[in-house]
């Protein structure tokens, strides 16, 4: 054994005190590093598997259908039919655009009606169907106006009282 003066033992106790103390928070931080090593690994494992995809499987039921508030299914009319270019000079600033908003431009199966009848509505004239998607100018409310598109021989040829099948 190695015999010390006061001096020196009261160093050497210092040194060893300090060295216990280092050690013990050594020994706590590696404690908390390991607590928050295992804490970040579940959350990220909650994490896995919110962000997975999942399925729900149920049996399909169709809604009812409702009920039929018309029982006819089309009817006949005599309307005064002339046919209209989308031209500014024959409608509006924007000729190609339908009352319904649908572009109609290119098109020669839609026709301008009456407000009686709902836009969506299948016209038959003369044998071809037709879809309501605009409107004619409150004073022409009681006539049906056949787009022609570009065909500017067209209006004359569709122009007349015809008899039009409403379909529903």
């Amino acid at each position: 054994m190695t015999n010390y003066t006061p001096d020196e033992w009261l160093l050497q106790d210092t040194r060893r005190r300090r060295a216990e103390k280092k050690a013990k928070r050594i020994e706590v931080l590696t404690r908390k590093i390991r607590i928050a090593v295992v804490m970040a690994i579940a959350i990220l494992g909650l994490l896995a598997l919110i962000a997975q995809p999942y399925t729900v499987t149920y049996e399909r039921t169709d809604p009812p259908t409702p009920p039929k508030v018309h029982t006819q299914t089309a009817y006949a009319a005599t309307y005064y039919v002339t046919g209209y270019n989308t031209v500014p000079e024959q409608t509006d600033s924007t000729p190609c655009i339908a009352a319904s908003g649908d572009n109609i431009c290119g098109r020669t199966d839609v026709v301008a009606c009456p407000r009686a009848i709902p836009l969506g509505t299948i016209i038959e004239i003369d044998g071809k169907d037709y879809t309501c998607l605009d409107r004619l100018a409150e004073k022409y409310d009681n006539r049906i106006d056949i787009s022609c598109d570009k065909d500017r021989a067209c209006p004359d040829t569709v122009t007349g009282h015809k008899e039009v099948i409403i379909k529903q």
